[in-house]
């Protein structure tokens, strides 16, 4: 699978697109995700132990740039409706996902923060959700 930026579908506005390598090419995968690359670059793509594949990206809402994660529905190959990780701004560039060996999710960004004192620190933020069990 690979993630890069497409703007042949909503009047040159640079989205994600995927891609997913098979018979020596590359077809698209789903629909464009909801998001601007040209403000938030920022994305990780993984695929869980099932083959679906599932992306973390930051976007920017209202004045606050959010962690956001959206997976693919098999059945429609489009991209499910993206889910915000909680109500903390993404402080920094990278946002990351990874599953383990049993498929459970992990997503993780880090935010800045300031302490009662007046000084800045940065928060990791760890997410973790099971997929659904068949």
């Amino acid at each position: 699978y690979l993630a890069i930026p497409d703007n042949s579908a909503d009047n040159g506005v640079w989205r994600l697109q995927v891609y997913k390598y098979s018979n020596n090419a590359f077809a698209k995968v789903g629909n464009v995700i909801d998001m601007d690359v040209s403000s938030d670059r920022f994305f990780d793509l993984e695929v869980d132990k099932k083959g679906v594949p599932h992306v973390i990206y930051r976007k920017k809402t209202g004045d606050k740039s959010m962690a956001y994660v959206v997976s693919l529905n098999a059945e429609s190959m489009r991209w499910n409706e993206a889910m915000a990780l909680g109500t903390v701004e993404v402080a920094l560039e990278k946002v990351g996902l990874a599953f383990d060996a049993d498929g459970v999710g992990y997503a993780l960004f880090v935010s800045s923060e300031e302490s009662s004192e007046g000084t800045s620190y940065s928060r990791y933020h760890l997410y973790r959700y099971a997929m659904e069990q068949e």
